[in-house]
């Protein structure tokens, strides 16, 4: 059984709301269909009155032409109702983007803080593992210029990633 009392959230809201818009706009189209379809049906008769009818006959003349003027009102009403309600349909739908875009980026945030923290956290044992691993190469130094060469790189690298991090790693936040 479905939990009555539940709130739903915006999001869920805003779908309903949309697949509800969707729907009438459906309705709506369809109807103006119909009613596009009686126009033209009208407009017929209009024309056909006025090539081969008695144009003396005001009264025929007269609920032709009102036919006609009803027809295209009720085309115009629909097309009215079609304008507003596609504007109310762009509006929640823009939300709704507005919403999940929110969703989105509250996610990749929360992904790039964990990283963060992750790397906070190697930090340290790996800058103390690469200090003991150059001191261990230190007494070598005499015995091959290669040897310096490196431990010097490698503290020089340790030295500029300690340093880059520790400036970057709060802009990320």
């Amino acid at each position: 059984m479905a939990n009555i009392f539940r709130k739903r959230c915006s999001s869920e809201k805003l779908e309903v709301d949309l697949a509800s818009m969707r729907k009438r706009v459906d309705v709506l189209a369809a109807k103006r269909a119909e009613a596009k379809a009686v126009f033209d049906q009208a407009v017929s008769e209009r024309q056909s009155f006025l090539l081969e009818g008695d144009l003396s006959d005001e009264r025929a003349g007269n609920r032709v032409q009102k036919a006609v003027d009803a027809a295209a009102s009720r085309v115009t009403g629909f097309d009215g109702a079609l304008l507003a309600l596609q504007t109310q349909l762009d509006d929640v739908e823009m939300k709704l983007r507005a919403e999940n875009e929110a969703v989105e980026r509250e996610r990749v945030a929360s992904e790039v803080e964990a990283t963060i923290k992750d790397i906070e956290a190697r930090l340290q044992p790996w800058l103390e593992n690469t200090r003991a691993f150059i001191a261990a190469l230190a007494p070598l130094d005499h015995l091959s210029f290669e040897t310096q060469q490196c431990r010097e790189f490698i503290a020089k690298l340790a030295g500029e990633v300690e340093l880059a991090l520790a400036v970057h790693l709060p802009d990320l936040r």
